[in-house]
């Protein structure tokens, strides 16, 4: 899972030639077939549909390391706390 709860798909390596899709937040049955359609379309060299560009190749968020791990975690179960309180 991802710290900020959205899914990312994409591929990395010097190559690009590793795929991944993850960070689902506990909607991995749901968002599971799109990611494999759109992992598909990856390696067949399909264009992808714009409106999947936010979490094609997306940059998840980073955790803070070291003294602000903690607070990191912290500030992250707040958010996610607030998010899951609007509905």
């Amino acid at each position: 899972m991802t710290v900020d709860t959205k899914p990312t798909i994409g591929a990395f390596g010097p190559d690009r030639d590793l795929l991944f899709a993850g960070g689902y937040s506990g909607h991995g049955v749901t968002v599971g077939v799109l990611a494999g359609r759109l992992l598909s379309d990856l390696v067949a060299g399909q264009p992808l549909d714009p409106a999947f560009d936010g979490i094609i190749d997306r940059k998840p968020f980073r955790v803070p390391s070291g003294r602000l791990l903690i607070p990191g975690f912290a500030l992250a179960k707040r958010i996610l706390g607030w998010d899951d309180s609007r509905g």
